[in-house]
């Protein structure tokens, strides 16, 4: 639809999709003398809407300002997995990003904390939660929406452009953390607490009232306790192969583009050359991300461009860009 001499203009669109045979690894049982099948074993739905919006703010002689704005919302679900439980698509030993009948593609399966009917966490003695046995969906990684704005300035030759992306939702592991905390090397574990009363820890033992220790103060829903060297190298780190605690929201704002262009024009040019214009243009790309997870791009992936997804273990950081360049026109 346009409106306002086309100085508007709006567009939606609703999908609905189901992929059939989608090729996949199904796992199977070491006596075939096999780990996995490669077969058409998977089907898969996709519903979104996306929703697309272009407005000429202002347009008069040398002045153009515009915006670009667009959203859009899929909703994904695994609903035939040719009798398998789960088909792993990558990830850790603690934690994978898998394909699950009745789940979304690239859900975050491992093995969680016990709880009650309420959702609370089941404490041992010393109040301190029990992890199960058996491992299930943690999280996904697939983001309630998408959205990006985009902002158009002109002026006489020169040209002025910012894209502004935001993802809403989703579910990262940041299985680095998770890591460095079992070593000892994240700044959490670099603390020194005194507590006011008696403290159990997780290997049973007391700290009494008044004597400082290396680490935090936490409470899982029984009392206070020390989270000390005996959590974090047990349940309270990766090794404990517990991811639970450390999936994260996944949401992030970023600066994706900026680009500032002038273009010389044929006047302004030597005869001779046989130049029609000359455009010289500076850009830059990610220079601004906002997130809760503040040590790593929650953009990235253990698994770079492969299906598993929302997985961070020492991955390679996000990079800024700048770039000059000067095109030439015959």
């Amino acid at each position: 639809m346009r409106f306002l001499d086309n100085k508007l203009s709006l567009s939606a669109t609703y999908y609905s999709n189901k992929t059939t045979d989608a090729l996949l690894d199904i796992p199977q049982a070491p006596s075939s003398g096999f780990n996995t099948l490669y077969a058409n074993a998977g089907s898969i739905q996709n519903k979104g809407i996306e929703l697309d919006l272009s407005y000429e703010i202002f347009k008069k002689k040398n002045w153009l300002v515009s915006v670009d704005w667009n959203w859009t919302r899929n909703r994904n679900l695994v609903t035939d997995l040719n009798g398998s439980a789960s088909i792993l698509l990558g990830g850790l030993n603690g934690v994978s990003s898998r394909a699950v009948e009745g789940y979304p593609l690239g859900a975050l399966w491992g093995i969680g904390f016990q709880r009650d009917a309420k959702g609370n966490y089941i404490l041992n003695a010393s109040g301190f939660p029990l992890s199960e046995v058996e491992q299930k969906v943690l999280g996904d990684p697939n983001p309630d929406w998408r959205s990006g704005l985009g902002l158009n300035v002109e002026y006489k030759n020169f040209a002025f452009y910012a894209l502004f992306e935001h993802s809403q939702g989703g579910d990262i592991v940041d299985a680095t953390e998770a890591v460095l905390l079992d070593y000892g090397v994240s700044r959490t574990t670099g603390n020194e607490t005194t507590s006011t009363k008696d403290l159990k820890t997780a290997s049973g033992a007391t700290i009494l009232a008044g004597t400082p220790f290396r680490g935090n103060i936490g409470n899982f829903g029984g009392g206070d306790v020390a989270l000390d060297q005996s959590w974090y190298n047990g349940l309270g780190g990766f090794f404990g192969n517990v991811l639970e605690p450390f999936v994260t929201d996944a949401t992030w704002t970023r600066l994706r583009e900026v680009k500032l262009s002038y273009r010389i024009t044929r006047k302004h040019l030597p005869k001779f050359s046989g130049l029609s214009s000359i455009n010289l243009e500076f850009s830059g790309r990610n220079l601004w991300l906002n997130s809760k997870l503040k040590t790593i791009d929650p953009d990235s992936n253990v698994e770079g461009s492969g299906s598993g997804r929302g997985i961070v273990y020492f991955v390679n950081p996000g990079s800024k860009s700048y770039l000059f360049s000067i095109k030439l026109n015959f």
